[in-house]
């Protein structure tokens, strides 16, 4: 087996699709290196259980099936709404 070569820097991301769109990545190192980044706590989502009524849910179900997204999707943004409203008013 040979060995793979290097990927070069690119300068410009249009650079670097120009030249994976003629080689093949199978030709070269791919190995990923993690890098240490932190996340943003308000990027952080935590799983929750609440109890609803069956109508309400198949409600948000229904709206969020016309929308294209996920139920869960749709009932934060609604959350997210009801939240920014009430401290509008709070900082009003």
């Amino acid at each position: 087996m040979s060995k793979k070569k290097p990927i070069p820097d690119f300068k410009t991301e249009k650079e670097e699709q120009e030249f994976w769109a003629t080689h093949s990545s199978l030709d070269y190192d791919m190995e990923l290196v993690a890098e240490n980044f932190e996340i943003d706590d308000m990027a952080k989502t935590q799983p929750i259980c609440i109890r609803m009524e069956k109508w309400l849910l198949r409600d948000l179900k229904e709206i969020a099936q016309e929308e294209g997204f996920p139920y869960q999707t749709l009932m934060k943004e609604c959350l997210k709404r009801f939240v920014n409203i009430r401290k509008e008013k709070k900082n009003s």
